[in-house]
């Protein structure tokens, strides 16, 4: 598990808001994707995934959040979030069942 922090932006910087999820949660991401974008008052930046899997979403975009909290985690592919629906459904056809890395 991963988590996704707010970085330190220099000396007068103590936060920042979550300007938008690029992702939502319980998709899939891998290692490099953007995942949300951050603003303060004087830079506005991108980060990105540092390792395949899950996306938990624990503050919302709009939302200020101090340097060093934590905005989200990614959880291993193995793990299947809990909303996830455990088939897929095709028209006339029984229910496959998901692969848990979907």
């Amino acid at each position: 598990m991963s988590d996704i922090l707010t970085p330190n932006f220099g000396e007068s910087v103590t936060s920042a808001t979550v300007a938008a999820w690029h992702k939502n949660a319980g998709d899939p991401v891998a290692k490099g994707d953007t995942l949300v974008t951050l603003e303060t008052d004087k830079v506005s930046t991108d980060l990105e995934a540092d390792e395949s899997g899950v996306l938990e979403i624990l503050v919302p975009e709009g939302a200020e959040a101090p340097i060093g909290a934590v905005l989200g985690r990614i959880s291993p592919l193995t793990e299947v979030p809990p909303h996830r629906p455990p088939y897929h459904w095709k028209r006339g056809r029984n229910p496959l069942p998901v692969p848990p890395h979907l």
